[in-house]
C-alpha cells in the first residue's frame, strides 16, 4: 500500500516490570523492508536505495541498493543520470532515500518514481555525510574505514551513507549478520542494455504479472526461491567477458550431455527451502524452530548437490567452490539441528516439544515432571477417595483458579477438616489442600522451567549458526547459481536450443535457422526460421517490406540471441556464431511522454540522438522506422543521414528497418551494408506473407492490403 509502520512491542518481561511493561518501537516497516518476511513475494526482491551526484561532475552518479530480506547489498559508482533511471527501473525500486530538494533537480528520476509507485523517503541531508555516519557504516561494512577501495569511492560513501543511516533508524539495534558484503558491480563487465530496450524487446516484463510473456519468463524453470529472484539480476547484468561466459555455457554443456544428472539436480533443487530469508529472520530474531529444521534440511541436500556438481566436473565452472573444512562444517551444522529440533510443524517452546527426547536430560526430565504431572493428580484423586469414602471427588484445573477438587453438595458433610473450602458454586463446592497447592506448584514450575531450557537450547543453536552465516549465505549463492544455470540449461533441453560459438573482432553475427522463442511457443511449428548474416565487412542490414510479415520478429531475434549468449545461454537456432557486444541499443514501436512535452517523434529523435552518442564498433543497434511523425522529405533525410552515420562512423552491427524505399539504392552503393528483406508472394488481389529472411529490397509495402487486414 506504500505505507510506513511502526511496530510498538514490550522490550520487558512482565515479571521484571515494576508498573507499566515498558514498550518502545521495535521496527518501522516499509515497501523495502517487509515485516513478514514468509509472506512476501518470494520472488521478487525488496530494495530499499539512494544515490549522490558528484558535486565536481555534471553526470557523475552513485547508487546503493539493499534488500534487507534477502540480504543482498551492493551498489554502482561512477554512471551517468540515464543509467541510474534505467537501475531504477530494472531492480523495481520499493522505497528510495532523499533528502529535501535532491529530486527536485532531478524531475526525470522524480517522474521514473512516481511511476512505479516507488515510496520515497525524505531524511536530511546530514544522513548523506560520511563524516558523520561513521558507526552506522561500520555496522553495515565492517571494517569500512580500512577497506582501501571504497576510500577512493568519496561519492559511493555519501549514497551509503544515506541508505545506512535510514536503515539503521528504522530497524532500530538490529543484528545485520545476514547481510552480503558490500561490493561495487562494474559496469565495465557487463553488456550494457537500458531498462527502456530489455522491456522493449520483451526480453524483461512491463511488471511482475505479467512475466510469463517474457524472455524472463520462458527462461525461469528455476525451482527455489533463490533462484527466481536469482535469474532476474543474471538478465539485468549479461557478460562481456568470453572467459566468464564460456564457463556459464560450459557448465549447461555439462548439464545437457547428463541428463539423468540434471534431473537429479532439478529433483535436490526442488527439496530447497528459502536460505536467504530464513538467515534473515534468524539473524533478526524472528525466527522458530521450523525454520531452523527448513535450514538443517537444506543444508542436508546442500551435500549432494554439491557432489552431483564434482561429479559431473563442473565445480570448478562455479564461482564459489567449497573446501574440505567448509563442508565439513556444512555437516556439523545440519547434523546438530537434525539432533536438537523435532521436526513436527506445530512444535514449539509454549508446546514444550520443541527439542527432541535424548538431546539434553535436564531438559527430559522436566518434561516428565511437567507432561506426567496429570497422573500425579489422578494418583492424589485415588489417594482421596479412600481416606473420604466419598464417591465422587474431582481434581480439576482452570485458568483463574489453578487446580482444586470439586465435591457434590450431597457430600459435605463427609469433607474432612484439611480440606479449605475455595468457592462454592449451585451444586457444588471447591476445596483445596495443602497437597493439591504443593503438586500445582511444583508442575507449574516445571512447565515454566522446561519452557525455559527449551528456549534457552534454541537460542545457543541460533548463535552457533549466526557465527557461520557467512558459509550459510555462500552455500545460498552457490543454490543460487546452480539453480539459474540449470534453468538456462532446462529451457535448452526443452526447446532444442544450441550452443553459440564466439568469434574474435567485432560486427560480427550469424545464425542460420534461428526463431524468436515467444513466437514459437505461441504458433508452434508453423514458424519460418531465419538466417542472417553480418561481418566486419557488411555490417549493416536495412529491412524494407511490409507490416506484418516479420520484419520486427527477425530485428528482436537477433537482439535476443545476442543477449542470451552473453548471458551464458544457450540459443533458439540451429547454429550461431557471434561477436562480443558492449551495448545493445533498440527502438522500437511509437511511444510519447506528454507529461514531458515529448511527441512520439520527439521521444523517437531523443533515443536515436542517445544512440548515436554512446554506440561503438562493438555494438548491436536495432533501429526500427526511424522518421516518422514529421514530412515525408524530412523523415527520409533524418532516415538517410542515419544510415550513411551508422555505415561510415560507428561502424557497428546495425539492422535498420524502413518503409523509405528510397534508402534500398543508397544501400547498394554502400559495401558496408546489403538489402534484406521477408519474402512476400502476391496472387491477384492477394498477398501472403511466407515471413522467409532474403537479401534484397522490397518491391512495396504493401500498405494498402495490411490496412484492409
Amino acid at each position: 500500500a506504500g505505507k510506513t509502520v511502526a511496530i510498538c512491542e514490550q522490550v520487558q518481561d512482565p515479571k521484571d516490570a515494576v508498573g507499566i511493561v515498558k514498550r518502545a518501537v521495535t521496527q518501522v516497516v516499509s515497501p523495502g523492508v517487509p515485516f513478514d518476511i514468509d509472506h512476501a513475494d518470494q520472488g521478487q526482491n525488496f530494495f530499499l536505495c539512494s544515490f549522490y551526484a558528484a558535486e565536481s561532475q555534471n553526470d557523475s552518479y552513485s547508487i546503493a541498493f539493499i534488500d534487507f530480506a534477502s540480504g543482498k547489498f551492493f551498489g554502482f559508482d561512477d554512471i551517468s543520470k540515464q543509467e541510474v533511471i534505467s537501475l531504477l527501473v530494472k531492480y523495481s525500486i520499493k522505497e528510495l532515500v532523499t533528502y529535501p530538494g535532491q529530486l527536485v533537480r532531478l524531475p526525470e528520476i522524480d517522474e521514473t518514481l512516481q511511476a512505479q509507485n516507488t515510496l520515497v523517503k525524505i531524511i536530511s541531508e546530514e544522513n548523506f555525510s560520511p563524516e558523520e555516519s561513521n558507526y552506522q557504516l561500520e555496522k553495515f561494512i565492517p571494517n569500512y574505514k580500512n577497506d582501501r577501495f571504497l576510500k577512493n569511492k568519496k561519492v559511493m560513501q555519501y549514497a551509503l551513507s544515506g541508505v545506512c543511516n535510514y536503515l539503521y533508524s528504522a530497524q532500530g539495534n538490529m543484528a545485520l549478520d545476514h547481510l552480503e558484503e558490500f561490493k561495487i558491480i562494474s559496469t565495465d563487465d557487463h553488456l550494457q542494455v537500458s531498462a527502456h530496450s530489455l522491456i522493449g524487446l520483451e526480453i524483461l516484463p512491463r511488471n511482475f504479472k505479467q512475466k510469463s510473456f517474457s524472455l524472463l519468463g520462458f527462461c525461469d524453470q528455476t525451482l527455489t526461491a533463490m533462484g527466481r529472484r536469482g535469474i532476474k539480476r543474471f538478465f539485468l547484468h549479461p557478460l562481456t567477458c568470453q572467459k566468464k561466459i564460456t564457463k556459464r555455457l560450459d557448465f549447461n554443456s555439462n548439464l545437457l550431455k547428463n541428463i539423468n544428472k540434471a534431473k537429479e539436480i532439478r529433483k535436490i533443487l526442488e527439496e530447497m527451502r528459502d536460505i536467504e530469508r530464513i538467515l534473515t529472520k534468524i539473524c533478526t530474531n524472528k525466527s522458530n524452530s521450523q525454520d531452523l529444521v527448513n535450514l538443517g534440511s537444506s543444508l542436508r541436500n546442500f551435500l549432494p548437490l554439491h557432489q552431483t556438481i564434482q561429479d559431473l566436473h563442473s565445480d570448478s565452472l562455479l564461482d564459489l567452490s567449497f573446501n574440505n573444512k567448509e563442508l565439513s562444517l556444512i555437516t556439523k551444522i545440519e547434523n546438530s539441528i537434525s539432533e536438537i529440533f523435532n521436526t513436527d510443524i506445530n512444535a514449539s517452546a509454549e508446546k514444550r516439544n520443541m527439542i527432541n527426547f535424548g538431546f539434553s536430560k535436564k531438559r527430559d526430565q522436566l518434561w516428565e515432571l511437567s507432561e506426567n504431572g496429570n497422573k500425579a493428580f489422578e494418583q492424589l484423586e485415588l489417594k482421596y477417595l479412600e481416606e473420604t469414602q466419598i464417591p465422587k471427588i474431582k481434581i480439576k484445573h482452570n485458568n483463574i483458579h489453578g487446580h482444586f477438587i470439586e465435591i457434590s453438595k450431597l457430600h459435605s458433610e463427609k469433607v474432612p477438616n484439611y480440606f479449605s473450602r475455595r468457592q462454592t458454586l449451585v451444586n457444588s463446592e471447591r476445596y483445596v489442600t495443602e497437597e493439591l497447592n504443593k503438586l500445582a506448584a511444583e508442575s507449574l514450575l516445571a512447565r515454566e522451567k522446561l519452557e525455559a531450557i527449551e528456549k534457552q537450547i534454541f537460542q545457543t543453536e541460533v548463535t552457533k549458526i549466526i557465527h557461520s552465516s557467512k558459509l550459510i549465505q555462500k552455500v545460498s549463492m552457490a543454490i543460487e547459481q546452480v539453480d539459474v544455470l540449470q534453468s538456462l540449461a532446462w529451457t535448452a533441453h526443452l526447446n532444442n536450443w544450441s550452443r553459440p560459438e564466439f568469434s574474435k573482432g567485432h560486427s560480427h553475427f550469424k545464425m542460420n535457422n534461428a526463431w524468436h522463442p515467444l513466437i514459437k511457443n505461441i504458433i508452434g511449428e508453423t514458424f519460418t526460421p531465419h538466417s542472417l548474416e553480418l561481418n566486419k565487412e557488411r555490417y549493416f542490414g536495412l529491412i524494407t517490406g511490409p507490416n506484418m510479415a516479420g520484419k520486427t520478429t527477425v530485428m528482436r531475434e537477433v537482439a535476443i540471441i545476442q543477449f542470451l549468449a552473453q548471458l551464458g545461454s544457450f540459443v533458439p537456432a540451429e547454429k550461431v556464431s557471434l561477436s562480443i557486444c558492449d551495448f545493445i541499443f533498440s527502438r522500437l514501436g511509437a511511444s510519447d511522454n506528454i507529461q514531458q512535452g515529448q511527441s512520439t517523434f520527439m521521444v523517437e529523435m531523443s533515443e536515436a540522438a542517445e544512440i548515436t552518442r554512446h554506440a561503438t564498433k562493438n555494438s548491436l543497434v536495432i533501429l526500427d522506422e526511424i522518421g516518422r511523425g514529421t514530412s515525408t522529405y524530412d523523415g527520409l533525410s533524418i532516415a538517410w543521414s542515419l544510415v550513411n552515420y551508422f555505415n561510415k562512423k560507428i561502424k557497428c552491427k546495425c539492422l535498420f528497418a524502413t518503409h523509405y524505399h528510397e534508402l534500398i539504392e543508397v544501400i547498394d552503393n554502400l559495401p558496408s551494408a546489403k538489402n534484406l528483406t521477408v519474402k512476400t508472394k502476391k496472387q491477384g488481389d492477394e498477398v501472403h506473407f511466407l515471413y522467409e529472411l532474403i537479401e534484397q529490397g522490397a518491391n512495396q509495402s504493401f500498405g494498402i492490403y495490411v490496412a484492409k487486414l
